[in-house]
């Protein structure tokens, strides 16, 4: 999901929220390395050493989800600002972005880990998820070409937000 999330984010900057290409590159490039290697680490510690009573991993999902949902549709919001405000704009939402889909999928992909203590049944596991998520990518590939899909700005948001929930079901 979050791959497709990414993808489709490039369009939307560039396309819909009128961003230079250069500027939405080295926003995502620069995004990309500090969550690389700033946020994953921490975050992944972090989920490592919470102990619970709900477990390691599952608060981190739990309290993330809300905020992920509103920061992803802030980052697909177009508010009126000037060319610089728009760029700050990006960036603050992109990096929380960033944050907040490192603070859920890491804790996330370490549930199949956890699950049991015999790897077994988690490979397939593991592997039909990622399966999954890279014919959700290719798919919106296809979409982001229909004419549908390009009509108006708030259509993107729907049709990202039922993506999105249908992911949690």
């Amino acid at each position: 999901m979050f791959q497709t999330l990414v993808t489709y984010l490039v369009y939307f900057y560039t396309d819909i929220y009128g961003l230079k290409t250069e500027h939405a590159s080295l926003l995502i490039l620069t995004a990309g390395l500090i969550a690389a290697f700033g946020f994953n680490p921490v975050i992944g510690a972090l989920a490592d050493r919470t102990n619970s009573r709900w477990g390691k991993f599952r608060p981190w999902i739990l309290l993330t989800a809300i905020p992920l949902g509103i920061v992803a549709l802030l980052a697909f919001s177009t508010p009126h600002f000037s060319y610089q405000g728009k760029v700050i704009y990006a960036v603050v939402t992109y990096t929380l972005l960033l944050l907040l889909c490192a603070a859920s999928n890491l804790p996330y992909s370490a549930l199949s880990g956890v699950i049991t203590g015999d790897i077994t049944p988690c490979s397939p596991l593991a592997s039909r998820t990622i399966l999954c998520q890279s014919c959700c990518c290719k798919f919106f590939f296809f979409l982001k070409r229909h004419p549908r899909f390009q009509a108006k700005q708030i259509k993107h948001r729907i049709i990202f937000f039922k993506a999105w929930i249908r992911r949690g079901q």
